[in-house]
């Protein structure tokens, strides 16, 4: 049975705590510069609550969001209205849909050149169409002015279309993050002295995994590495005892020996400093100067075993 999508304007803040938000989205995915993951695990395991009260500038997004919706309606001539979505402990307000596409909106400081810019306000919106049906999904961004002024200015507007079949790739992401966050908040709930910090966050579990499987391919490519310089060697001995130069393969490949060479001395000139410091001291003295040197540090890295 398909969840059942609601429309009115609701109260977003209420039982926030009993589900996850699409405001939840960009922060459980370390994306939002304001709030951090682990208070957010915190919240929802009942260990913290949340105080916010809003600002200047949520309270302008609040009271610019229908404007928007509006203009956006006529723009593209359709009936974007708010809804809600419940299913299970994911509950979806979004700011608009018209049966076939989801609208989001947004307003900053400051406007992106580029749609993949936007990545804090698409992981939210393409969470939306995936849970609400639809391969479509309308993004509006909007500069607000610093007067914070409540008449539209169309220039400061963006409006992106985007289809869900060009974001498979980030759902997926958005999905792992939300199981991996629903894992660490049961944790918490069952251990409340579990620190929050200490908890996995889902794109570092993508990142973890993502390196664990390059590096499982480069110990297999390391022992083919090995495996080839054996037959190289094999290959050499056989090349020269037959006195083969150069032998091609049916498929192409070209085998050259190329011959060992002796080694060989080179005359060079060197200066004799311990020389030159026993017989002349002083004029050695003379030339000697002290200076800081910074010694080198080591970089950090990630130690893997595999």
């Amino acid at each position: 049975m398909n969840p059942k999508i609601e429309f009115d304007t609701f109260d977003v803040s209420q039982d926030r705590d009993k589900f996850i938000g699409g405001s939840d989205i960009p922060v459980l995915m370390e994306l939002s510069p304001y709030r951090r993951r682990e208070e957010l695990v915190e919240e929802k395991a009942g260990l913290r609550q949340n105080h916010f009260p809003g600002n200047q500038y949520t309270r302008f997004g609040n009271d610019m969001e229908p404007v928007i919706r509006d203009y956006v309606n006529h723009s593209l001539n359709t009936d974007f209205r708010p809804a809600r979505l419940i299913a299970g402990d994911l509950r979806l307000h979004t700011d608009g849909y018209d049966g076939r596409r989801v609208l989001e909106i947004k307003t900053t400081g400051r406007l992106r050149k580029s749609l993949p810019a936007y990545k804090a306000y698409l992981v939210q919106l393409i969470k939306y169409m995936d849970a609400y049906g639809c391969r479509e999904g309308v993004l509006a961004v909007y500069r607000r002015p610093a007067d914070l002024s409540l008449t539209l200015d169309p220039a400061a507007l963006q409006i992106w279309q985007l289809s869900l079949a060009d974001w498979r790739e980030l759902l997926r992401q958005v999905d792992r993050a939300i199981s991996t966050f629903r894992a660490d908040v049961e944790k918490l709930r069952q251990n409340p002295l579990t620190d929050a910090a200490d908890l996995i966050p889902g794109p570092m579990q993508d990142l973890g995994e993502k390196l664990a499987i390059f590096e499982n391919q480069l110990a297999r490519m390391r022992k083919l590495e090995a495996e080839a310089k054996a037959l190289k060697a094999q290959l050499f001995d056989a090349m020269t005892t037959q006195g083969v130069k150069t032998w091609q393969l049916p498929s192409g490949t070209r085998l050259t020996l190329v011959e060992a060479t002796e080694p060989r001395k080179q005359q060079v000139t060197t200066f004799d400093t311990d020389t030159f410091r026993a017989e002349n001291p002083g004029l050695y003295e003379l030339y000697l100067k002290e200076e800081v040197k910074e010694a080198n540090g080591r970089a950090g890295y990630i130690k893997v075993t595999t």
